[in-house]
């Protein structure tokens, strides 16, 4: 393998390394993703790590997360400890009544907060404090609430902060202290938040947990559940995608090893840097070990900012050319199919090209076969944003005029 630059090549050549041994060997028992694969992605986490703490005294802060903002800063944390901490050490002899008066403390205060994060906090704490008994099931829905209050459609694409709504909500379905009609309500809640969690996490490139939290979604499939339509619907996409996400990467870290020697793998690899996880330097170390080739045509097309009308009907080209041969509907395929697609539009409607009648025939035969293959953009799930509230028109109008 000629790929050679400083830093970056060393996690190349492992990569390489390691998918040569993998390609001959079979998995792990209980472990879908290889060797090889493991190595393209980021370090995994364990998905145990992710739920909140729901002691009755949390002695420590929430996990952090590289990469990722906190549910909570370290900030926040000192200051619920300066602020409740000896009243948090009663509450583990008092009863359940004073559990509930401390946790209705916490909710005023987190009602009020302006701080996003400092009320995260203290509503998990008001949760932790009161989910566990009946009397306490109306402040723990209520704590749930106002954590949903406290994320934006920003913030429910952070699987950090997701992790405790599924977490709360899981809990409230679950428990035989829960009243029935709340538990049936928590189990669609629950149910989006694993959706959510799921899909977010396989654009975090965690895979494995990925798999681990969707296998989690018939738990909570009630006849509740069933009977929304959309929600079943969401639930089914995330599963496609965990399956579809492991088998894709498994198959690429079999192709890495090729790119040296075979232009088609080196297409395979280069696409799926670009449309599923994006890596700009891998793009470009195969595009020297490939001058003067469509391999090296195909990443300088992708890496254009402002190509014009023919350019993206080259690029558009080369793109189909470059999944020649992948293996069944993948997300790959549909995710590069899709971005052809766009690039064959985007030439027929452009003013320039309407007397360049050759190209525009051949990219309307194009647009065609690629409709016939199901091009499809990358599902849209948020089922979380339905629970989402905008901020109030008032504050849109403040934040403009401010601008």
């Amino acid at each position: 393998m000629t790929l050679r630059k400083n830093g970056f090549v060393w996690r190349v050549s492992l990569i390489i390394a390691t998918a040569s041994l993998a390609s001959q060997a079979t998995l792990a028992s209980g472990d879908s993703l290889s060797p090889a694969a493991k190595s393209m992605l980021p370090p995994p986490w364990r998905v145990s790590a992710l739920w909140p703490n729901l002691d009755t005294v949390q002695r420590h802060p929430a996990n952090r997360f590289h990469g990722f903002a906190s549910v909570y800063s370290r900030k926040d944390w000192h200051r619920f400890l300066a602020a409740y901490g000896p009243a948090q050490r009663r509450v583990l002899m008092e009863l359940d009544s004073q559990r509930n008066a401390f946790a209705r403390q916490l909710l005023v205060r987190a009602a009020e907060s302006r701080h996003n994060g400092y009320a995260r906090l203290l509503a998990l704490r008001a949760f932790a404090e009161t989910f566990q008994h009946t009397s306490g099931c109306p402040l723990a829905v209520k704590a749930l609430h106002i954590y949903l209050r406290h994320l934006s459609s920003e913030d429910i694409k952070n699987p950090i902060q997701v992790a405790p709504v599924w977490t709360m909500a899981h809990e409230l379905a679950w428990l035989g202290a829960t009243p029935y009609s709340v538990r049936s309500d928590m189990a669609v809640v629950a149910e989006k938040a694993n959706v959510q969690l799921s899909i977010d996490m396989l654009h975090a490139g965690q895979y494995t947990a990925a798999e681990k939290v969707a296998a989690m979604l018939p738990i909570l499939e009630t006849n509740r559940v069933r009977q929304d339509a959309r929600l079943m619907g969401q639930m089914g996409t995330a599963r496609a995608l965990s399956r579809q996400s492991v088998s894709e990467i498994n198959f690429i870290a079999t192709q890495l090893p090729l790119v040296d020697q075979n232009p088609q793998a080196a297409m395979y690899v280069i696409l799926y840097a670009v449309y599923v996880q994006p890596q700009r330097r891998l793009i470009e170390q195969i595009m020297r070990h490939w001058p003067h080739s469509a391999v090296y045509k195909l990443g300088d097309l992708i890496l254009m900012s402002h190509p014009t009308p023919l350019q993206q009907y080259q690029r558009a080209q080369l793109i189909i050319a470059g999944c020649h041969g992948l293996p069944g509907r993948t997300v790959l395929r549909d995710r590069s199919y899709y971005a052809a697609l766009n690039d064959l539009i985007d030439f027929r409607r452009a003013k320039s090209t309407q007397w360049d009648r050759v190209h525009r025939t051949l990219a309307r035969i194009a647009i065609a076969r690629l409709l016939e293959s199901y091009a499809l953009p990358s599902p849209d799930v948020n089922p979380l944003a339905e629970l989402i509230k905008p901020p109030p028109v008032n504050a849109h109008r403040r934040k403009a005029a401010a601008e």
